[in-house]
């Protein structure tokens, strides 16, 4: 074939995800009738003690494709391999280097930064290819874009070569009966006692929390990007949960959702600027409204751990 192009990508834009990868994911799976919400929903994040968490998902990832019926595949890329995948109707996830990819401005030339592009269709006449990228990085206003065919090998060859280090430089998507992909219930499929275990972590974690901010503001300091970088990986987590629509817009289950969220981004706002402006003194001006916001996650949490078990049974 001169130009070939899979239907049925539609890129996700709802709000920044984990990475450029987990929406390039989402916007392939979606040729396969796999919504974006399904990898939202298993994206929930189970909480450990000492502030860390578990990304492993409700399945892991090797689960979650054969549950839902597809492969993706770790390889390396060249023009045959990229027409033969289109062909074959497998969009494929590419590795690149952002230095070396032409239609982002922000980076080509300047600096090295890894990205990941999703390719889903050719045009070997104009030597171009069918793409969903963004325009900068961060942002996530992810569109359909036609791009140079050399470039984007370009930029993938030099990925290989100074990111991933001669390991893949791409993930090609693919299932052997395309829009036959049967319809699970994730939540039906969380572990119980990682749930339990889950809920009792978080609620260590925020009684040490409020131990650090009466107590003992010096190891609060010290531990002040950990602590970040746990908060916004659970709010994200519970966002991921709202726009997957856990609840079947059941609005006081959304409502007790929302207000979890937004507890949690008010402390990760306060940890942001202490950290910010070096003064954790502030803390202790404003700590009856951080214990509160504090005991507020416990009393949602219960709240929405208590859903999260209904729906399993």
């Amino acid at each position: 074939m001169i130009k070939n192009k899979i239907d049925g990508v539609k890129p996700f834009n709802e709000f920044l995800y984990k990475s450029c990868y987990y929406h390039q994911l989402m916007a392939g799976l979606e040729c396969f009738g796999i919504e974006a919400k399904e990898v939202l929903l298993n994206g929930f994040v189970f909480i450990k003690e000492n502030f860390e968490t578990d990304q492993t998902g409700i399945l892991s990832e090797r689960e979650f494709e054969k549950r839902f019926g597809y492969k993706n595949k770790k390889s390396d890329l060249g023009k045959r391999k990229l027409i033969k995948s289109i062909d074959k109707g497998r969009p494929i996830i590419v590795g690149v280097d952002c230095f070396y990819l032409e239609s982002r401005a922000d980076t080509y030339r300047r600096f090295h930064d890894p990205h990941f592009v999703l390719i889903y269709g050719y045009d070997l006449e104009k030597r171009e290819v069918n793409a969903v990228d963004h325009s900068y990085r961060n942002g996530f206003e992810y569109q359909e874009k036609i791009l140079s065919m050399d470039n984007i090998l370009l930029a993938n060859k030099m990925y290989k070569k100074n990111i991933a280090f001669k390991r893949w430089s791409c993930r090609i998507l693919c299932t052997e009966k395309r829009k036959a992909i049967k319809q699970i219930d994730l939540l039906r499929e969380i572990d119980e006692k990682r749930l339990i275990d889950s809920r009792k972590n978080s609620k260590t974690n925020l009684e040490t929390l409020k131990k650090l901010l009466g107590e003992d503001l010096q190891t609060l300091s010290e531990k002040s990007e950990i602590i970040t970088k746990y908060l916004q990986s659970v709010r994200l987590s519970l966002y991921g949960l709202l726009k997957a629509e856990m609840f079947n817009r059941n609005t006081e289950n959304n409502f007790f959702l929302s207000e979890l969220i937004t507890a949690y981004s008010y402390l990760i706002s306060l940890f942001l600027k202490m950290t910010n402006q070096q003064n954790f003194e502030f803390a202790s001006k404003h700590m009856e409204n951080i214990f509160r916001k504090i005991d507020l996650i416990n009393e949602m949490e219960d709240k929405i751990y208590g859903l999260l078990s209904e729906a399993h049974k």
